[in-house]
């Protein structure tokens, strides 16, 4: 019982992080990899209808997926950004998650892994 309280208390802890309005992303107006990118914060002064995402975006026809646009954007809650026709887009809403698709971390992932591993030492 004790452990899937902990186990509880953690997820909930984890997704309240998530919940923030301002979140960081990697930032470069020109396709560039992540280790090169800058960092933004974004989405401090948005109205209640809004929420910040950050953006990836790459030319459709490239294999050099790390190589890409990455940047911050205000959407209204419940819609994607724009994404130009050229280029393939992806959005996502936690800290640093605009990094090369085969590097991102769900931090929701993280949470449940580390609580099943709290869990089961204790």
């Amino acid at each position: 019982m004790a452990k899937l309280l902990l186990l509880a208390v953690v997820l909930i802890a984890f997704s309240l992080q998530q919940s923030e309005a301002a979140i960081k992303c990697y930032y470069c107006m020109e396709a560039c990899e992540v280790s090169k990118a800058d960092f933004k914060t974004c989405g401090q002064n948005i109205g209640p209808s809004q929420e910040a995402v950050c953006t990836t975006e790459w030319a459709k026809d490239t294999k050099a997926r790390n190589m890409a646009i990455r940047k911050c954007q205000i959407v209204s809650k419940g819609t994607e950004p724009a994404c130009p026709t050229n280029s393939e887009c992806k959005s996502c809403k936690e800290e640093l998650c605009n990094s090369a698709p085969s590097l991102a971390t769900s931090m929701t992932l993280f949470s449940v892994v580390s609580a099943v591993l709290v869990t089961k030492f204790l």
